[in-house]
């Protein structure tokens, strides 16, 4: 006990950011009512008051009343009149960013102005389709018309909120472009000039890691291949795909390592300057322009700030603890983008960080009593135990988030992490840096070689996710489940602190044996249930019946489409407690009733039948793939 509280004595801000962070978190998300919220900063007040703990009670307040002011500036910017809905509109826009699928384009616009002068303080999001969608190129002005609507939530269990993700992007429209666009001007400044070099450089590799290149370096997700994207998912290596705190600090790592060792080749340099200031400080330069050319997407921007804080702390010859820097990190991000508090990209980086610190700092002195042994063995043993830790910690969240358990999450990790790191990053960059220099033989070898790493990769998680439970599905867990699993991993937190490493290894398997379970166990079906899914344009229904009986009747979607009818009916029904289906009934062979079938198939653990109108249209190579589970019924 001593020792833990002697661990807690030197975190001085651990109280206080979290009191900024809860009174923000009350303010700005969602987990409780107005009247909740309320309730509990009161109730939280009173305790504190108590307690007195006056610092820590005006943190919360003032991270209250600041969630608050932001959310306020937030809802005036994305206000919208009504004369801009249910009719075609003329308007003018600058493009900020394109994502390109296979049949339309994406444009994130803003400056959005009227034929008759009125402006919109938000941005938007066009959808367009046609031959002229692959013309359109960031910093271009359009005018365009375009029939517009209003953020909207899909009325289904568990449904993604899309207008509180459009809220806190800054979005107030979504439109779709009628006709032709006419390009007003193109200001084309010197990143996006950059950013087409690098991209006519990817261009040049295979059409599956290209995708993924496109992801790491210039922070485009759209490319990525839907089975290459659902094969990261499935083994818990999406955050690979991902410009965050990982590929930052990649890179940083990089570059101070080439910045060390330029600098240490001759004595005096050494005896004169400032090596490892300069490194770092060539490390951190180098991690920024990366995340500029990659478009300075928010994770990026949140890393850039952890990553200033330590290099910031190590300058400043700071004795406290490595945690403490998170934490302070934590709190300057959240007064710069108070939304960021429902970021989910920013709690798995800071989870998993945090995690990995206390592991290291309990650790550290452990591993540097002991021989040396290999140093590649040592590597491996710290890679394994990093990622056990980051995967423990952020359980909860991923498996609350994505709906999987990610089974095979410590091989891929390990496969790929230094594959990544060694190989796939270094190659990537040095092609980016190539084609930026306009030198582009050599930026389409290194891009090519990258991409033969990057494909090595794919085949590897693909094998994974072909082994038994390599793509495992949980039914929504409840909230009390989550806080279970926290305790459960404080509590063998605190074993392992008072020396107890068997009870706490215990403590540990069983918490994760429970949550586990919990998980996957399904609800049990009382009376007939029937339901009718929200999926936009198509139809698709399910009938529960008692004995546990899933039936769905058609799926809807666009081939070769992440998000479709068929994972909307997934996610219902995983929400729901059931991540089987008994029958699939696929009445016709039209996109609209039986396209997002495999999404659907792929989404559940198990789809014991599916049934078809006995006709040639709607065989099984409507499917897309051989499966002899199918029947034909009439």
């Amino acid at each position: 006990m001593d020792i833990l509280l002697l661990k807690f004595r030197q975190l001085p801000l651990l109280w206080p950011v979290t009191a900024w962070v809860v009174g923000l978190a009350l303010s700005r998300s969602d987990l409780f009512s107005p009247f909740g919220s309320l309730l509990f900063m009161s109730v939280g007040s009173v305790v504190l008051l108590y307690l007195k703990k006056k610092t820590v009670l005006l943190l919360l307040v003032t991270g209250g009343l600041w969630g608050t002011a932001d959310l306020m500036l937030d809802a005036r910017a994305v206000a919208v009149d009504e004369s801009w809905l249910n009719k075609n509109v003329l308007i003018s826009s600058t493009i900020e960013r394109v994502e390109r699928y296979d049949r339309y384009s994406r444009l994130l616009v803003s400056h959005i102005s009227r034929s008759d002068g009125e402006f919109s303080g938000g941005k938007a999001l066009l959808y367009s389709y046609g031959k002229q969608q692959h013309l359109l190129q960031p910093g271009q002005s359009i005018e365009a018309t375009v029939s517009w609507r209003l953020p909207r939530n899909y009325l289904n269990p568990g449904s993604f909120d899309y207008q509180a993700w459009c809220f806190d992007q800054g979005i107030a429209l979504i439109g779709s472009i009628k006709g032709n666009v006419q390009v007003l001007g193109d200001k084309n400044g010197w990143l996006d000039q950059m950013r087409s070099s690098v991209r006519a450089a990817i261009a040049e590799t295979d059409s599956r890691a290209a995708g993924v290149l496109h992801a790491i370096l210039l922070g485009d997700r759209s490319q990525v291949d839907v089975e290459v994207n659902r094969s990261f998912s499935a083994t818990g290596a999406a955050h690979l795909l991902a410009i965050s705190g990982m590929h930052v600090g990649m890179v940083a790592s990089c570059v101070f390592a080439l910045f060390w060792w330029c600098l240490t080749r001759r004595e005096a340099w050494i005896v004169h300057y400032p090596v490892r200031k300069l490194a770092m400080a060539g490390g951190f330069l180098a991690a920024v322009a990366y995340a500029v050319i990659a478009g300075l997407p928010l994770p990026a921007q949140r890393a850039l700030f952890m990553l200033a804080a330590g290099v910031l702390a190590w300058l400043l010859a700071s004795r406290m603890q490595p945690i403490n820097t998170l934490l302070a990190a934590l709190a300057l991000i959240l007064l710069i983008d108070a939304s960021a508090v429902v970021s989910l990209s920013l709690w798995l980086s800071f989870v998993a960080t945090a995690a990995i610190l206390f592991w290291t700092g309990f650790a550290g002195r452990k591993e540097r009593d002991e021989s040396a042994g290999r140093r590649l063995l040592g590597a491996v043993r710290i890679l394994l135990w990093v990622s056990l830790i980051a995967t423990l910690a952020t359980l909860p969240l991923i498996v609350s988030t994505f709906g999987r358990i990610p089974v095979y999450s410590l091989p891929a990790n390990l496969l790929l992490v230094p594959l990544y790191g060694l190989l796939v990053l270094p190659l990537a960059l040095s092609g980016e840096l190539s084609a930026l220099l306009g030198l582009q033989a050599m930026a389409s070898t290194l891009m090519a070689l990258s991409s033969w790493a990057v494909e090595l990769g794919i085949v590897a998680l693909q094998w994974l996710v072909a082994l038994p439970f390599g793509e495992l599905w949980a039914v929504a867990p409840p909230f009390w489940l989550g806080l279970f699993y926290v305790s459960g991993l404080a509590v063998s937190c605190w074993l392992l602190f008072k020396g107890i490493y068997l009870w706490a290894g215990a403590a540990m398997i069983i918490v994760l044996m429970f949550y586990l379970t919990a998980v996957l166990s399904e609800n049990h079906i009382q009376k007939p249930t029937w339901i009718v899914w929200d999926v936009g344009q198509g139809a698709s229904s399910a009938l529960l019946l008692p004995e546990d009986e899933v039936l769905v009747v058609d799926a809807p979607g666009r081939r070769g489409s992440q998000f479709n009818g068929g994972t909307t009916v997934a996610t219902g029904l995983r929400s729901l407690g059931f991540s089987h289906v008994n029958k699939l009934v696929l009445s016709h062979a039209q996109s609209d009733h039986l396209g997002g079938a495999m999404s659907l198939m792929q989404a559940m653990n198990r789809v014991d039948e599916i049934w078809l109108p006995d006709v040639p249209s709607a065989y099984v190579k409507r499917l897309g793939q051989s499966d002899s589970r199918l029947c034909s019924g009439g």
